[in-house]
């Protein structure tokens, strides 16, 4: 009963007089009780027996040979260079430029094989942004994921979208690179070599140095112009002068004009004319020439006046009023037959040029083009008379034919030939 009666703050007293008990967590005991475990086991005969074999195993020249087979093999291998590729075509392996392409956009071009200089003002600045845009997504890639959480993983989230977007954007400035550059063959290389030969046809006395650097159109000037620019502007000059002197002589191959006609022409247009004035002039001579006047046209076919051709009984007729007047009338742009038709073909067919027979006392007539004179009679035998007018034709067409394969120079038409050719 006296146990009963003591006051809660003696027993109160009582209990924090008493040495309290250490608890281990639960988690902490079993971390102690896998660690004296794993140090047991580590100590028993038998696991010292084993270790003991695998190190004597590795001294073994064989094991170690093995060994270090499998580590080289585990080891990235380098990848072989292709023929003529530049050092450096993609992006390391962590996505980032390398170190050759770093500060600048001149070290990614001469990297990669182009020459800064060889590229226009605005294409060169061109160049420069897009290079601005990779090299920003490169230094977010070396960027280091510092500080609180927070801040780490806004970092980790921009670096994997760099990642994402740096190889489109290298690709970018590395195809542009190419496209811009100013070299043989590009259009903005062909057309600085053309602006440069019309410069020294403009004042050959300049010669070709001062026309090549004027119309450079390097962002440097004349200080980055390769020396092959001026060589191509020389050849272009070249092969300018070269076409004209082939626009001559073409005209003299095909007969087309003789070769003293040619040398007129060539010395009416001074030394070094322009190609599209000589093919002009050349055209123009042509076409005259092939425009062959009434005129001469009745000399060369030989009807000037009125003959026949055969005797009095069977012949045909040839007189100046059958041959029409040609107007234009050029026989390089028409067939031989186009060109009777225009010559022999009158509105009024008994004023054409005819084949005649003559049949006891009936003269019968068959006129160009096929109309037979109004006497002839239904059943009469016209076969002699046929074969006449296809003598008739066949006469005049090779006249004709001739005449074009001269250019037209018949008649007095071909005083062409008499034009002094020259030194």
């Amino acid at each position: 009963m006296e146990k009963a009666s003591q006051s809660p703050a003696k027993q109160a007293g009582t209990s924090n007089n008493r040495p309290q008990e250490r608890r281990t967590p639960p988690l902490q005991k079993e971390l102690f009780h896998r660690t004296g475990l794993a140090a047991s086991i580590d100590g028993s005969p038998q696991v010292r027996g084993l270790t003991q074999i695998g190190a004597d195993a590795q001294q073994s020249h064989i094991v170690r040979a093995q060994m270090k087979m499998a580590a080289w093999l585990n080891q990235p291998q380098p990848q072989p260079i292709q023929a003529m590729a530049p050092a450096q075509l993609v992006l390391d392996a962590e996505s980032k430029l390398p170190a050759e392409e770093q500060g600048g956009v001149d070290n990614l071009l001469r990297h990669n094989g182009h020459n800064p200089d060889h590229y226009t003002l605005g294409d060169y600045q061109t160049l420069v942004q897009r290079y601005s845009r990779v090299r920003g997504l490169d230094t977010k890639l070396r960027q280091q994921a510092t500080g609180n959480a927070m801040r780490r993983r806004r970092i980790q989230g921009e670096q994997a979208q760099a990642r994402a977007d740096i190889p489109g954007a290298y690709q970018e400035v590395r195809a542009a690179a190419a496209n811009f550059e100013l070299r043989a063959g590009n259009a903005g290389w062909n057309a600085a070599v053309t602006a440069g030969a019309d410069a020294y046809v403009f004042n050959r006395a300049g010669g070709y140095a001062a026309a090549a650097a004027g119309a450079w159109p390097g962002r440097t000037g004349a200080a980055g112009m390769p020396a092959a620019f001026q060589n191509a502007v020389q050849a272009e000059v070249t092969a300018r002068d070269q076409a004209v002197q082939n626009a001559f002589q073409a005209y003299i191959n095909d007969r087309r004009l003789l070769q003293g006609t040619v040398q007129s022409i060539r010395n009416s247009l001074g030394a070094h004319p322009d190609l599209a004035a000589v093919n002009a002039r050349l055209l123009l001579v042509y076409q005259r020439q092939t425009t062959v006047s009434r005129e001469d046209w009745l000399l060369h076919l030989g009807i000037a006046g009125r003959r026949i051709n055969g005797n009095a009984r069977l012949h045909f007729t040839t007189f100046n009023d059958a041959v029409d007047n040609p107007i234009a009338g050029r026989v390089d742009n028409q067939n031989v037959q186009q060109l009777m038709d225009m010559l022999f073909l009158l509105p009024n067919y008994t004023d054409r040029l005819h084949a005649t027979h003559v049949i006891g006392t009936d003269t019968y007539h068959k006129y160009y083009g096929g109309n037979y004179s109004a006497n002839v009679p239904v059943g009469l035998d016209v076969t002699t008379l046929d074969h006449e007018y296809g003598r008739m034709v066949a006469h005049m067409q090779v006249l004709v034919q001739a005449a074009k394969d001269a250019h037209g120079r018949v008649g007095h038409n071909d005083r062409a030939q008499h034009v002094a050719t020259g030194p």
